[in-house]
């Protein structure tokens, strides 16, 4: 099946849908090796999951096997701030490309925005792992435009992305705004409302009517239809399962597009409904 990727004036190019690694729970290993074999080749990870050093032996053995090579990948880490401590931006990097056994990522982001100083402090850190060829590019995650701005006035090198909240129930249409304006690709994690959820904190999207309704005319899944939704919009899903079943079913989504007026009808749902962060597993849950 042929991926469609985003793409920016000044060459940044990112495949339309992408795997989400966190946390690395039972299962993990095999449903990520489920992932790469049905195709998906932009791989979402960060320090902050423990699930680099997992990932990075997977993907040796891929590489050696013949089965990948790394330019093949698209991979995505984060760098998580440390509130009020000096930023080791670049140990945090060069422990993350130790685990994942590569020499570069394609996309460094930070994870969290901290103060406006602190934020363009570490932005230009950022921009040395640049100019060290450790990213080719880099950007943001859950910032919002007020502190994007700051980071814009500060920058020598453009954040190409920005890493938040998009579904069906929270479209953020007044960010997508102000990232097409500013030239940034917006990557939606929780694309589905995180369904099934343990903790109970989750949202209906793929059990809503109107998306079960515009799914039977496409003869698609309701989830196709949220994913499709967004990659229409000119975002990118990374959905995350450990279901071999739905791993599949969330990347056969590039064989159909919606009409103008379905998407319309689906730009009724929102509802500017977010959910939390997941929790992240204890130490005694985590796989090594």
């Amino acid at each position: 099946m042929s991926v469609e990727y985003q793409t920016l004036p000044n060459g940044f190019s990112i495949p339309a849908i992408g795997y989400g690694t966190c946390p690395p729970q039972q299962g993990f290993i095999e449903a990520f090796e489920d992932a790469l074999e049905t195709g998906y080749r932009h791989i979402d990870t960060a320090s902050f999951y423990r699930c680099e050093q997992i990932i990075g032996r997977i993907l040796k053995k891929w590489f050696s096997a013949g089965k990948l090579k790394r330019e093949d990948l698209f991979i995505t880490s984060k760098y998580m701030p440390k509130p009020g401590e000096d930023q080791n931006v670049e140990d945090t990097m060069k422990k993350t490309l130790k685990e994942l056994q590569t020499d570069y990522v394609d996309l460094y982001l930070v994870h969290l925005p901290l103060s406006d100083k602190e934020n363009v402090e570490i932005w230009k850190k950022m921009e040395q792992q640049v100019d060290s060829g450790r990213a080719k590019y880099i950007g943001l995650s859950n910032f919002q435009p007020q502190q994007i701005d700051v980071v814009l006035k500060n920058c020598r090198i453009r954040p190409v992305c920005l890493q938040n909240q998009v579904h069906l129930y929270a479209q953020q249409k007044e960010l997508q705004e102000y990232c097409k304006k500013n030239d940034i690709i917006i990557v939606c994690y929780t694309p589905l409302g995180a369904p099934g959820r343990e903790n109970g904190d989750l949202l209906d999207i793929i059990y809503n009517e109107t998306v079960k309704k515009v799914a039977e005319k496409y003869n698609k899944f309701p989830s196709q239809v949220a994913l499709r939704f967004l990659i229409d919009k000119h975002l990118v899903p990374v959905p995350k399962s450990w279901n071999q079943k739905r791993i599949k079913e969330n990347f056969d989504v590039f064989d159909f597009k919606l009409s103008e007026e379905d998407l319309k009808i689906l730009e009724e749902l929102d509802q500017n409904k977010t959910i939390g962060f997941p929790p992240i597993p204890s130490d005694d849950k985590i796989i090594k």
